[in-house]
Order: C-alpha cells, then sequence, then structure tokens
C-alpha cells in the first residue's frame, strides 16, 4: 500500500451522548493512521463534515480537508474537486481533530438546532453576495 494516499472519512464519536471522542482530545484518527503507516502513505481527514445524504445530492458544497504532504493535497483537492465540491484546505494534519470536533458539531446542529440532517457547512468570503 506504499505510495497510497489515506483518505480518514470517519466520524469517531460516542453517537449516545454527543460528546465522547474515541481518541484522546489531542490526536485524531487521522493522525493515529499516519503514525502507523509512517511516510509510505501521505494520510488526509476529509469528507467527515458533510452527511452523506446532501453529499449524494451532487450539489457544489464545501468539502473541509486536512493533510501534510504537499503534492498529495494537489492530488487530493483535484479528487475533492471532481466530485464536483469546493475543497477548503484546512490546514496540516493536526487539524483533522478540529474536523473531527466540527463533525460532532454538525450532528448537534442536526439534532437540537436544525431538527434535521439535510444541509452542509459553508466557507463564505466577505465578498460573497448572500453574507
Amino acid at each position: 500500500m506504499d505510495d497510497k494516499i489515506i483518505i480518514d472519512i470517519s466520524n469517531t464519536f460516542d453517537l449516545s451522548d454527543y460528546g465522547g471522542r474515541h481518541v484522546a482530545a489531542e490526536t485524531s484518527v487521522a493522525q493515529e493512521i499516519a503514525e502507523v503507516t509512517g511516510d509510505a502513505n501521505p494520510v488526509f481527514k476529509a469528507f467527515s463534515t458533510i452527511f452523506g445524504a446532501v453529499l449524494s445530492r451532487n450539489e457544489q458544497m464545501d468539502a473541509l480537508f486536512a493533510g501534510n504532504d504537499g503534492s498529495a493535497k494537489d492530488e487530493v483537492t483535484a479528487f475533492i474537486e471532481s466530485l464536483g465540491l469546493r475543497a477548503v484546505y484546512a490546514g496540516p494534519l493536526v487539524m483533522a481533530r478540529v474536523l473531527e470536533e466540527i463533525g460532532l458539531l454538525v450532528m448537534g446542529l442536526g439534532r437540537w438546532g436544525e431538527k434535521n440532517y439535510d444541509f452542509s457547512l459553508a466557507v463564505r468570503k466577505g465578498t460573497d453576495a448572500d453574507v
């Protein structure tokens, strides 16, 4: 599996109470995967902040992702864009734990805020017309 890009799409939190993550706060599943694979495979975190039903609508939306490898980042960006999504780079792999927390936030919004899971988060620039 050497030289293959690994994209961690997991959400590893306890759905029973919407609060507990299954990894320590100072790390992420993607970081743990990177630890195991070493330098053989670039590891990224992506897609964990978008509900599958929303993703399946084939609408343009933002896909947040994080990872360290510069050349692989370009490939991951191209892959995300090939799916009709806007690739939004959140930073190095250490940001994967933040993306995991955002996944937890999205679940909370679905359960308590929006009362449904038919939405996605978006990054808007100050020049966007509907800001």
